[in-house]
């Protein structure tokens, strides 16, 4: 944080000696560019710069890290697609494996006079019953597993339209802005006046919009992710109590 301070700080310095303070003879107090702020060379270097510096380099270094995660965020969704399919397929089919039988005491059972119809329904009583509880257990694992996977894709889904959302607010808040420090360096010679009076609208507009764009990420997490919101709610109640 030191460090960006003190960058911030030395490549906004050369601005402190564009302007000097004036009195007038009525005793008005007005400013005026100064000869390095009305230099060339220097206008179109820094303007440049600053656009470059401050908007583009973040928008591309933004849009790049975005495009990444939203690209691993799609490839997490596919394998759990992917998964999902394979595991309402394995669910379809019964599982014997539980289903055994005891020889020894159905032999046993016999000896003691029993008819063999009787052991045979008793047995197949057993088979269907243990099949039965295999195919509930199953459907209600297949079911709970949907569940879950249907709300983990329903969170990749926020994610990537939270993403989106941050890298279109950033270049709808910014984009304006820098596109006037572009006219302003390619402007040849001095502006008229009717033209300073539209670039000082523009530009009061337009870093309304840049501060807007500071505190707006917060506004988009509370409208888009609702874990945040969740979150954001525990922790104002723990501070409060």
């Amino acid at each position: 944080m030191i460090l960006v301070g003190i960058f911030c700080l030395l490549i906004t310095l050369p601005t402190l000696f564009e302007w000097t303070i004036v009195t007038n003879h009525d005793g008005t107090i007005t400013r005026q560019n100064t000869e390095f702020g009305m230099n060339p060379t220097y206008v179109s270097f820094y303007y440049w710069f600053s656009a470059i510096t401050f908007v583009f380099v973040p928008l591309s270094i933004l849009s790049i890290f975005n495009l990444f995660l939203i690209r691993s965020v799609r490839k997490s969704s596919q394998k759990r697609r992917e998964w999902i399919a394979d595991l309402r397929s394995s669910s379809v089919q019964p599982k014997f494996g539980s289903c055994t039988i005891d020889r020894s005491s159905v032999t046993s059972t016999s000896e003691t006079g029993r008819p063999r119809s009787l052991i045979r329904f008793m047995m197949n009583s057993k088979i269907n019953l243990n099949l039965s509880l295999n195919q509930k257990k199953s459907s209600l694992l297949s079911t709970t597993n949907n569940r879950a996977n249907r709300i983990l894709l329903r969170q990749d889904s926020h994610i990537t339209r939270l993403l989106v959302a941050v890298v279109l607010f950033f270049l709808i808040c910014q984009l304006p802005s820098a596109l006037v420090i572009i006219y302003n360096a390619s402007i040849n010679g001095k502006p008229s006046p009717k033209q300073v009076i539209i670039l000082q609208i523009l530009g009061n507009i337009f870093n309304l919009l840049v501060a807007i764009n500071s505190a707006g990420n917060f506004a988009l997490y509370c409208l888009l992710s609702r874990k945040y919101r969740l979150t954001l709610m525990k922790l104002i109640y723990k501070v409060r109590c």
